[in-house]
């Protein structure tokens, strides 16, 4: 097994589109899409989503996530200081075991379950509604493998048809979860199993 390490990639545009980032159909090109230019806006989706994937893999080496969780590490942080943060989440269903705050215009949603002692035992990126293909819906399990390389494991969710795309991280690992969509729904960061 490979001692990986933290990620540092500089993403021309045009590697992007060629990477097929953020591409979800599931339809075979025909040969007169095939020979077209990617546009601007669709290399630019496809940078974002690359960088935000960099992003994410490169905290996970130090048990912490991104944007408005940035501050908060696995193991350390506790649901009250989470609280105080972000205030109180969203009204729980009776089967989560997750603090769940949802996506608002341009901030990503995040969910917090804790161990017994009140710290935080792993964070689940939602990403971004908005412009979803800037975020992890523009990323595929190709986009994994050529920006990270081989998962350390994959795995099958029988109970929800998805597969996880588990990274091993130093003492942590993060999962890339794919739906149906051949994109990546969240993200979980966790201590190493």
């Amino acid at each position: 097994m490979l001692n990986k390490k933290p990620t540092i990639t500089t993403v021309a545009v045009l590697t992007g589109a060629i990477l097929g980032l953020g591409a979800t159909s599931s339809s075979p090109i025909q040969p007169a899409q095939a020979e077209e230019k990617p546009s601007m806006e669709s290399a630019i989706t496809n940078e974002k989503a690359a960088e935000k994937l960099n992003q994410l893999y490169n905290r996970a080496f130090i048990g912490k996530s991104i944007s408005y969780a940035s501050d908060f590490q696995i193991n350390k942080t506790t649901q009250k200081e989470v609280h105080k943060a972000l205030g109180q989440p969203m009204p729980a269903n009776e089967n989560s075991e997750f603090d769940i705050y949802t996506a608002t215009m341009g901030s990503p949603g995040f969910g917090f379950s804790y161990n017994e002692n009140g710290t935080i035992q792993q964070i689940r990126y939602f990403g971004r509604n908005v412009e979803r293909q800037q975020d992890i819906g523009g990323v595929t399990p190709a986009v994994l493998s050529s920006k990270l390389g081989s998962a350390d494991n994959i795995r099958f969710i029988s109970s929800t048809g998805e597969m996880n795309y588990i990274y091993k991280t130093g003492k942590y690992e993060i999962q890339f979860v794919i739906g149906r969509d051949n994109t990546v729904s969240h993200v979980n960061l966790m201590v190493k199993e």
